[in-house]
């Protein structure tokens, strides 16, 4: 509030009992600026794990890791994530994502709790996953949560790729102070371009390496004595 006349109050003197009009006012009352802010975070894909290759067969493989940070105004509960994969990183086309990546769950990088129910992708463009229902998942204000999306690859021969489509529609969450839903204006700023890990391929089989140890000798010439006879 901004105390700037004496027409935004009244007075009146106690001992005098003077009334308003015969006291004069001088100055002005300024108050702190408070903003008033809501639940905001911002989502990405790391960089971590580099694009890597895999053997069929393979299981429990981290295939993307997916960063929700907290904004600084208050603590965030995220209550859904809907995690997509495609063999590009727009997340626009169809794929054989569904039939080749099984087993698909979110865990904590750092804890190990897991976020919603181990599930298969549903056909779509792209094929998805949907974790609804989270219930053990609270960023502090400013702070990180790494969440690793695991995979099993039973089958294919094809780089893909996994993250999210759409943060702005995709992620959802509740600011814990405020009970305020997180918009679309919430999440990235607003911004629904596509963030997608490294890619990850799928091989039918793997690759021996034969090298040369560091530390084996030279080539040498060997002189070999032949026997003496005994007498």
């Amino acid at each position: 509030d901004v105390l700037t006349s004496n027409t935004d109050y009244t007075v009146s003197g106690v001992a005098s009992g003077a009334a308003d009009s015969a006291i004069t006012d001088t100055g002005t009352a300024v108050g702190s600026t408070m903003t008033v802010g809501g639940p905001t975070i911002t989502a990405a894909m790391s960089t971590s794990p580099i694009a890597t290759s895999y053997v069929v067969g393979a299981s429990g493989v981290t295939m993307g890791k997916l960063i929700l940070t907290a904004g600084t105004t208050e603590k965030v509960k995220i209550t859904s994530v809907k995690i997509s994969a495609d063999d590009a990183t727009a997340f626009a086309t169809t794929s054989s994502a569904n039939s080749n990546i099984t087993n698909v769950y979110l865990q904590d990088a750092v804890s190990g709790a897991l976020y919603g129910s181990k599930q298969n992708f549903t056909d779509g463009t792209p094929d998805y996953v949907n974790f609804t229902g989270i219930e053990n998942l609270t960023l502090e204000k400013g702070a990180s949560a790494t969440l690793n999306v695991v995979v099993d690859f039973p089958s294919g021969s094809t780089t893909y790729y996994v993250g999210v489509k759409n943060p702005t529609t995709e992620i959802t969450g509740v600011g814990m102070q405020s009970n305020a839903s997180l918009a679309a204006a919430d999440i990235n700023g607003g911004t629904t371009t596509a963030i997608a890990s490294t890619g990850a391929t799928i091989a039918s089989s793997g690759d021996l390496v034969v090298s040369k140890s560091s530390d084996m000798p030279n080539a040498v010439f060997l002189w070999v004595c032949p026997p003496h006879a005994i007498t």
